[in-house]
């Protein structure tokens, strides 16, 4: 009778899953292909939890069977003298959290490098916005130093749509007050 498939539980090159009784006696154990019943476990790491009335917990240790550093989660089988073990050979774990530990930190470096040059992208477009703004008021500035000492005026007649529109300057030449010069070529 098989308890445990290779195919349906992957643990990895150093791990197992066993069932054990509360005496210590391994009734099923699966291990990289093994399948060893039987061996009794002097001092088993589950038992340690359930002598302090834990049903379930967390270890680390070196296997009796096998000698092999695993971390261990053990959790009782409620209404029977049983307990099962899962475990994950440690030095296979902390490389697996390892990678991923290293794959978190590139995927979240890289998301960070994405954000800087997004950010970087925005302030030199609003960088040249600014310095374009500051050119067109010092272009004005300029324009209107060179009109005021030439005593000139700007005005601007748009033909399709009949509108005429004229700066202060050229209303007080022409002896209007400011906004009241009206023109316009409708008849």
């Amino acid at each position: 009778r098989v308890l445990f498939r290779s195919a349906s539980l992957d643990l990895g090159r150093d791990g197992i899953a066993a069932l054990v009784g509360r005496d210590g006696v391994v009734r099923a154990r699966y291990a990289h292909g093994s399948t060893q019943i039987g061996q009794r476990i002097k001092n088993p790491l589950g038992l340690a939890f359930f002598a302090q009335g834990k049903t379930e917990g967390y270890s680390e240790g070196l296997s009796r069977l096998d000698q092999r550093r695993r971390l261990y989660y053990f959790r009782q089988i409620p209404g029977f003298p049983l307990w099962v073990t899962v475990a994950f050979g440690a030095d296979e774990y902390r490389t697996a959290q390892l990678n991923s530990k290293h794959a978190d930190l590139l995927q979240t470096s890289e998301l960070t490098l994405l954000l800087v040059s997004l950010a970087l992208l925005f302030s030199g477009h609003r960088w040249r916005e600014a310095r374009n703004h500051r050119s067109v008021i010092l272009s004005e500035e300029r324009l209107n130093l060179a009109l005021d000492g030439g005593g000139l005026a700007l005005w601007d007649w748009d033909l399709d749509h009949g509108e005429f529109v004229v700066n202060e300057r050229l209303e007080r030449m022409l002896g209007y007050p400011a906004n009241e010069f009206k023109a316009d070529n409708q008849r």
